[in-house]
Parts: structure tokens; sequence; C-alpha cells
């Protein structure tokens, strides 16, 4: 069955409570199911959110094709910048305490480093070129304001990196990596 098939398979199989936290994770409640995720806080709707996004997350269509994952921070985002120096830094072997999200197309991904001279400033950021095995395709479900290829990071799969490679920096005092990463099961 060709991948469009798939889709449109996934799709007619989602229940509206389903349909309903995947819209959800592709608005604006992606930080508040990975916080639950990570720290098991959040509201009861956060919490049946995060259970529907699961439900739906096991019907989706597997992806193994490479994935691409932009992250950025700055001074004001300490957390966020210790976990960036984990992957590039730390143990090879990493687990994803969330879902993540990632895109089939590289330049989504690098749009989400933030190396743009109007973007925010940043201080450090990473492009990471993801080979899952368990990872799942949204679509053809999308984002309302733009088409991201969106492909979600189960939370709990284990990444190996096997390259990382400082960048130039694209702007002064912005720290940018690329890194190579492949699923482990």
């Amino acid at each position: 069955m060709c991948l469009e098939d798939q889709f449109s398979k996934f799709e007619k199989s989602l229940t509206d409570d389903e349909r309903s936290a995947i819209n959800a994770w592709l608005g604006t409640y992606y930080e508040a199911i990975r916080d639950h995720q990570m720290t098991g806080s959040g509201d009861e709707t956060i919490v049946q959110l995060a259970r529907n996004f699961d439900t739906a997350l096991d019907k989706a269509v597997i992806c193994q094709e490479t994935v691409y994952r932009g992250l950025s921070g700055g001074e004001w985002r300490p957390r966020k910048i210790a976990y960036m120096r984990t992957i590039i830094e730390g143990p090879e072997v990493f687990t994803l305490p969330c879902h993540d999200s990632a895109s089939v197309m590289e330049n989504i991904g690098r749009e989400f480093t933030r190396t743009e001279p109007d973007d925010d400033k940043q201080i450090l950021a990473v492009l990471l070129k993801v080979r899952p095995k368990t990872a799942r395709y949204l679509a053809p479900l999308e984002h309302k304001a733009k088409h991201e290829g969106e492909v979600v990071l189960l939370r709990g799969s284990k990444f190996i990196r096997t390259s990382a490679e400082r960048k130039a920096d694209p702007k002064p005092n912005l720290e940018f990596w690329e890194l190579e990463v492949e699923q482990v099961v």
C-alpha cells in the first residue's frame, strides 16, 4: 500500500478525540503535552490530550526516512541550552524524555534553528538529522498556518549520535552544530 493510502487509512481510523489531540499538538498545546510527559504536570485537559495523542500515534504510519529537527536557545532558556549541550557533548546514546517534532523537509528543520539575521537572539543552535525507526507521520493532518511535513519522534526512543560537526557561526555569538543521530531499537 502506498504512503498516501496509508495516510488516508490513518486519518479515517481516528476518533474525534484523537483528531482533536493531534490538532492541539499541531497548534498551541505542543509544549503543554511535552511538559506533561516530562513532569506529569498539567490539568485534566492536558492529561486527556496527552492520552488521546498517544492513542492516535499508535495508529499513525511509521516513518523511517531521514527527518530534521531544529533546536535553538537563548540565555533565557538555560534548561534548553543544557539539553542541547547533552545531545552535542554528552553520552553517545540518549533517550528522548518526551515526544519531539521533526520534519521530512530539511528547510523546515533549519528554520527552527533560528539562525537567520531577523530571528531572535540565540546563543546555541542545533540541526539534528535523524534516522528514525519508530517515528510517526502525522500526515495528512498538518499545521493550519504552514505545511511542515510533521513527524513525531516518540518519547522513550533511544538514539546514538553518529556525527557532530560544529559549523561556522551564522551570526555573532551564535554557536551552530549539525548532528546525525540514528535510532537504536
